[in-house]
């Protein structure tokens, strides 16, 4: 099903699943997890940074699209970047033949370099900086509804065999009130911003 939610995005579940694993074997580990990386590009890490721009203002003035654009890789060719080139080259001859181009630029092209990049940004940003225990949890259960369970991100690192609709359950009765908790997206900037826990 890679060409419903992986291909579309210029990317395949090989490319994701290396770098998550990696991400998961050296969470928190300068030099190996990448998202610390990511924090200091992003200015997170900047002593005395305005954390009201980084959180609210630049990710949806164009930064967060252009850095993941950078991210985006054809390596290796020959087993992902193969499959990413033609599924774009047929979506493209497609759209083109049918003279529907703009509305692949208006409704999939701006849309994802704009507010998808904008919710990655927000997501490895929350998911992580700034925690006492490393993870942090959204618990806020309308967001959890959209995003299947994706909230439950201590749980997810703790059990990460754990399939995304159990995550609830299971959180309740193998990690209730472990990690640190936030209950959306104001409070969690309120938490990064207080000062009170070391950046992870």
């Amino acid at each position: 099903m890679e060409f419903l939610y992986s291909l579309p995005f210029f990317t395949t579940v090989q490319i994701y699943r290396k770098e998550h694993l990696k991400h998961h074997s050296h969470l928190g580990k300068p030099g190996k997890d990448k998202l610390l990386t990511d924090y200091e590009k992003f200015g997170f890490s900047t002593p005395g940074a305005n954390y009201f721009w980084l959180w609210f203002i630049k990710p949806v003035v164009g930064y967060a699209g252009w850095f993941y654009l950078q991210k985006l890789t054809l390596k290796p060719f020959r087993y992902s970047g193969l499959k990413i080139a033609l599924f774009w080259t047929l979506i493209l001859t497609c759209f083109t033949i049918f003279n529907l181009a703009h509305i692949l630029l208006l409704y999939w092209i701006i849309p994802m370099l704009w507010c998808h990049y904008s919710f990655l940004y927000w997501s490895e940003v929350s998911d992580h900086f700034n925690t006492r225990t490393g993870t942090r949890s959204n618990l806020n259960r309308y967001i959890n509804l959209i995003t299947y369970n994706n909230g439950y991100h201590y749980m997810h690192h703790k059990y990460p065999t754990i399939p995304w609709f159990k995550l609830p359950t299971s959180y309740k009765e193998l990690c209730d009130g472990e990690g640190d908790i936030s209950y959306g997206f104001l409070d969690t900037y309120k938490q990064m911003k207080s000062g009170e826990a070391m950046t992870s």
